[in-house]
Order: C-alpha cells, then structure tokens, then sequence
C-alpha cells in the first residue's frame, strides 16, 4: 500500500505479517511499564510487542531509560499469532553487527523508492502503479 505522509514520500509497505526469527525496523509508538509497542514501518497495519524482558539483558528498573516513543528500533520476530493479530518482538536478541546491516537495509529501500518516485512521475506512472512494482521488487529481492 503507498502511504502518503505529511511530505508526501512515498512508502511501500509489504502485505501480511513478518516471519518468526525475520529482523524488522520499527518505530517505538508506545512505551507502558510491562513493554513497548513497536509499529513495524515495513509492513502494512502491523504492530508488535517488546516485553521489558527483551528490552535489554539484566534487570531494568524502568523502561524508559531504554526505549523512547518515536524512537526507530531493530527488533527479532520471536513469535506470531495472526488469529490474534499479535506479534511478540525482542530488542535485545539483535546484535549490533545485526542492526548496523538491517538499518542500511532499510535505508537502501528507501532510497530505492524514492527513486522510482522520481522515475514514475517523470514517466506518469501513477502512486498505485509504482507501489504494485515496489511489492514485485520486494519480493524478488527479499534477503
């Protein structure tokens, strides 16, 4: 689905939900004493769950000292249950060398999309089609 954000960029979300063990870039929408609500940015409509026992190793006297809201995190999949719509996460099974490569990941998609962005208006392809092609893209080129 393209999304139109207030600068009008172009974000191409991918359908259904991720895999259990698959490494995914979110962004911190809530932060409550038990856990942090992550909205995965790479898929449509999604979000997950960080309990504070996968925040980080150890015992953390409060949350907010490791996680923000608007904060953008790489978190591991560890479990899903589409029935129920919930998707357990973890921050602290993700490496540093993890999430170095999967924030360049990210930021390569979206370069990427704003290149057929650029490409699309040049050419009058329209939103829809460019999102159609993005998903085919994705999913050719999925690591």
């Amino acid at each position: 689905m393209a999304n139109k954000k207030s600068d009008d960029k172009l974000v191409i979300k991918r359908p259904g939900y991720p895999t259990r063990g698959e490494l995914v870039i979110g962004t911190v929408t809530r932060v409550l004493d038990f856990g942090a609500f992550i909205s995965l940015d790479e898929y449509e409509n999604k979000e997950g769950l960080v309990h504070i026992s996968e925040i980080a190793p150890g015992w953390i006297k409060d949350i907010r000292d490791y996680v923000k809201k608007g904060q953008k995190v790489v978190c591991k999949v560890l479990d899903i249950n589409p029935k129920r719509g919930h998707i357990d996460l973890s921050i602290k099974d993700v490496n540093d060398r993890q999430r170095r490569e999967k924030m360049q990941q990210w930021k390569s998609e979206q370069r990427a999309f704003k290149w057929m962005e650029i490409a699309g208006e040049k050419v009058g392809i329209q939103r829809k089609e460019l999102v159609d092609i993005g998903r085919k893209l994705l999913k050719e080129f999925e690591t």
